[in-house]
């Protein structure tokens, strides 16, 4: 079960507005498992409770600031609740779909830089060390109806926490942020692209910005 707050910010401050009513999904796993770029902004966890807050401007100079909180789960909810599995898993579930050879690539190159695995549903994230929570690039496990992997990509989460690459390198070495659907060519050049934006990154930390190359 989901409850939405909706607050006018006026002048004087927030004015709630009754809301007649509304049907949300209550568990969100399924939207960041559509849309990994969810868990960049706007979510956060409080116990078992999931919590988002969001900001409209309906016009006319005013905004509208919309909260949704979902319920703590019931005890039946939580022994229907998904388990993770371990990126083994994961690549196994690759090999058997017919792409685990560019799913393993994807993986290994983000492990080989000093990225974090983060499995999710049905997908595996990677991440900085320090932010487990915050997606650099998201595998799907599974292929397209096409035979194609499914790939995310944050550029700007790139540059947050690996600021001596510009977003410009990031983009020319990874494409641009979204879902893109990767043929075996475009694997390795998306791997190709990470080892040089690390090589570059570890070049930053062993020598003055100076005397980097461009």
């Amino acid at each position: 079960m989901s409850r939405l707050g909706v607050w006018r910010i006026a002048e004087r401050g927030p004015e709630r507005i009754p809301v007649a009513g509304g049907d949300f999904e209550a568990h969100l796993e399924s939207w960041i498992e559509a849309d990994p770029t969810l868990l960049e902004a706007g979510l956060r966890t409080v116990g078992r409770q999931v919590v988002t807050f969001e900001a409209y401007d309906p016009g006319a100079g005013e905004q509208v600031l919309v909260r949704q909180r979902t319920e703590t789960e019931t005890p039946e909810a939580e022994s229907r609740k998904w388990r993770a599995q371990s990126v083994e898993a994961f690549m196994t579930g690759a090999e058997a779909s017919g792409v685990g050879a560019p799913f393993r690539a994807l993986l290994e190159a983000g492990a080989r830089n000093g990225l974090h695995l983060r499995p999710w549903k049905r997908s595996v994230m990677v991440t900085p060390l320090c932010n487990r929570a915050r997606m650099l690039y998201t595998v799907r496990s599974y292929p397209t109806k096409g035979g194609q992997i499914l790939i995310w990509v944050a550029p700007d989460a790139f540059t947050e926490f690996f600021p001596s690459v510009t977003l410009v390198k990031v983009i020319g070495e990874l494409g641009e942020g979204d879902r893109r659907a990767l043929v075996p060519d475009d694997v390795e050049t998306s791997v190709s692209g990470l080892d040089r934006l690390f090589t570059r990154i570890r070049n930053s930390r062993e020598q003055p910005e100076e005397d980097q190359e461009d």
